[in-house]
């Protein structure tokens, strides 16, 4: 595996890309090659940034304030905007030709690999996932301390996937706590079972479903860095700047439904399942956006993670009920009607969990009393309760002004784990999970509920 035997950056120090050459602007040659350094800078926010300190001078006269495309030395065009500091650029020494100066990649991630080239692995830094453990785990020695490093290796044709702790992450985590923002936790490597090689483009597709993956196993979204592949002839190349969007570590109070203790067996039983519905063209755009409402739910204000989670929910139900056959009258429910006969299909209890106080005094005292055929005087269930509070939350006439903290905290942590518990069951997962409702001292770790009890 490549660069494993180079330490990671501590925690929010840059992280080296690589070294290379402008040879066009615009697709006009340039008289001598530009040389800039490539740098994922990450705090205090993350930024990709192209460095260099003989930029020529004519990109301030005709580019400032424009996105426009550069030519790299392996032909490869990327669009990019300028920046420069103004100390910089009046007090340059030398030509006054050329000057000191930044470009941004315009889009993050940015592959910068020529699409027609062939590959026989990638390998990555993966920045703020959670520690786990597994049955593949491995131990390491480091400066005489010895660390066991979760290791998961997950598998679907035609993939193979590994993933390993780094040794400085248990240290790096403290400075995490006190400091916040972004590390290295664990590394990568993709190659295909078979040993074939494969595209630009597939690796592509691997690398964003990988990053949707683990931010839904996370709770929150991290991210790939430094991604590097080995070409058909055996050489190494760096196939894309920057990073997609990642939660900094002050967020990791939030908490998933991936266990801990066994989270790289885990990991490794749901892959192929996501894998599967990930690549299904009717299924693909749903689970990338599902995900990302659902970590951002997980990492917001209870009254802002309600609002998102119940987009979530919404768009789960309307794909699911509309699947072959569909729902008879499906475009007549109500919300909370196709949540409701969504949680009966995939079967989960709609009733609000006992550890959901907040919540049943919600329904106790500001859901409309009704009774049913027989007479008997009920209480709203959990769709009906979170339902009602994201449309009070959103709409202007309130009717439960005010909702009680504790309710609206329960109605997100009742939607995320409706999120969760669908989207594991469609991904065809059985294994053990961290039920986020189950009450103080109770042990968090269960089968998922459709698993048969013999």
């Amino acid at each position: 595996m490549m660069f494993l035997n180079n330490a990671p950056p501590k925690p929010n120090e840059p992280i080296f890309l690589e070294n290379t050459s402008i040879t066009h602007i615009e697709n006009l040659r340039l008289r001598e090659p530009c040389s800039v350094k490539v740098v994922l800078h990450l705090s205090p926010t993350i930024r990709c940034r192209i460095e260099s300190d003989n930029l020529p001078i004519q990109l301030v006269k005709d580019y400032q304030n424009k996105i426009f495309l550069i030519t790299l030395k392996n032909g490869r065009n990327i669009k990019v905007l300028l920046s420069y500091n103004l100390n910089d650029f009046f007090y340059r020494k030398g030509s006054k030709k050329t000057f000191k100066g930044f470009l941004f990649p315009y889009m993050s991630p940015c592959t910068v690999a020529q699409l027609n080239t062939l590959i026989k692995s990638v390998s990555f830094y993966i920045l703020n996932f959670e520690s786990f453990y597994g049955s593949r785990d491995k131990r390491a020695e480091v400066d005489g301390n010895h660390y066991r490093l979760g290791v998961t290796e997950m598998e679907c044709d035609p993939w193979q996937i590994d993933i390993t702790e780094t040794p400085s992450f248990f240290e790096n985590r403290k400075i995490l706590k006190q400091e916040d923002g972004y590390s290295v936790s664990h590394t990568g490597f993709i190659k295909r079972s078979d040993g074939e090689t494969f595209s630009v483009k597939e690796a592509e597709s691997i690398l964003r479903g990988l990053r949707t993956f683990l931010s839904f196993a996370s709770g929150s979204a991290c991210g790939l860095a430094l991604v590097k592949a080995i070409d058909e002839y055996d050489g190494e190349l760096v196939l894309e700047w920057g990073t997609s969007h990642i939660e900094p570590w002050n967020q990791k109070t939030t908490r998933s439904w991936l266990p801990s203790t066994d989270g790289g067996d885990s990991l490794s039983q749901l892959f192929p399942g996501f894998w599967r519905f990930y690549k299904n063209p009717d299924w693909g755009n749903i689970v990338s956006t599902v995900i990302d409402w659902y970590f951002n739910s997980n990492n917001s204000p209870a009254h802002v993670g309600i609002i998102s989670a119940q987009a979530a929910l919404e768009s789960l139900s309307y794909k699911i009920l509309g699947e072959k056959p569909p729902v008879k009258g499906i475009k007549k429910l109500s919300a909370e009607e196709k949540l409701r006969k969504l949680l009966e299909i995939i079967g989960i209890d709609k009733e609000i969990p006992s550890s959901c106080e907040g919540l049943k005094d919600f329904s106790k005292q500001q859901i409309k009393q009704r009774r049913d055929k027989n007479g008997d005087c009920y209480i709203g269930d959990g769709p009906e309760a979170i339902v009602q509070i994201r449309n009070d939350l959103i709409h202007p006439e309130k009717k439960y002004n005010p909702i009680s903290a504790e309710a609206q905290i329960d109605a997100i942590r009742l939607s995320l784990w409706y999120i969760e518990l669908i989207l594991l069951r469609k991904f065809e997962y059985y294994g053990r999970y961290m039920n986020r409702l189950r009450n103080s001292g109770e042990d968090a770790y269960e089968d998922v509920p459709w698993v048969k009890r013999v």
